[in-house]
């Protein structure tokens, strides 16, 4: 034990354990300072130091690395919330990829000129000007699509509303071999 504690001689077993177990927080393999840097934290440690920097969106089964890289640019996302360009940085973070923002989905007016292709609303300017759609790169499952809704819950702003979530690539052919279980949607989610 260490005898270098500032104990009276009445001392309990529970204060004598505590000031043993206490003065071992200074035997640490990684110094303080460390802990707080993304790159040098043990892995371990990397939920602790996420929470500790209000990291909106954690998965323990990402990998280590994007877990680094989602402590790392935390700093910046709460710099820049509510922005489209935070919104890219979120999703691609947690492993998306690139990913088309549609905003304003009002910006077209029905004049002749322009084939309708569901990704704008025609008519009421005012109803639908704080609505986007996300369009991905890559098939997603439904779990996949909720986690990316509380992304942008976290992301964008308050007053805008999310009108679709898309993706270009099918993970599954139709083809009568795959049940429908509820894993996957089928372009929308």
């Amino acid at each position: 034990m260490n005898n270098r504690n500032l104990l009276p001689p009445n001392q309990t077993a529970l204060e004598k354990r505590l000031s043993f177990e206490l003065s071992q927080i200074f035997n640490l393999d990684v110094p303080i300072s460390l802990l707080w840097h993304a790159e040098h934290c043990p892995t371990a440690l990397l939920p602790w130091l996420a929470w500790a920097l209000s990291v909106d969106e954690w998965d323990d089964n990402w990998s280590e690395e994007q877990k680094r890289n989602t402590i790392l640019q935390s700093a910046r996302l709460h710099k820049q919330k509510g922005t489209v360009a935070s919104i890219r940085r979120v999703l691609q973070s947690a492993g998306y990829g690139d990913a088309e923002i549609l905003e304003n989905l009002n910006a077209k007016q029905y004049d002749g000129t322009i084939t309708y292709n569901a990704d704008y609303f025609y008519g009421d300017e005012d109803k639908h000007w704080a609505m986007y759609r996300i369009y991905l790169k890559r098939p997603i499952t439904i779990e996949q699509a909720a986690q990316i809704r509380r992304l942008l819950d976290n992301t964008a702003p308050a007053r805008c509303h999310l009108a679709g979530l898309h993706y270009e690539q099918a993970g599954h052919l139709y083809n009568n071999t795959i049940n429908y279980n509820g894993q996957y949607t089928y372009g929308v989610a």
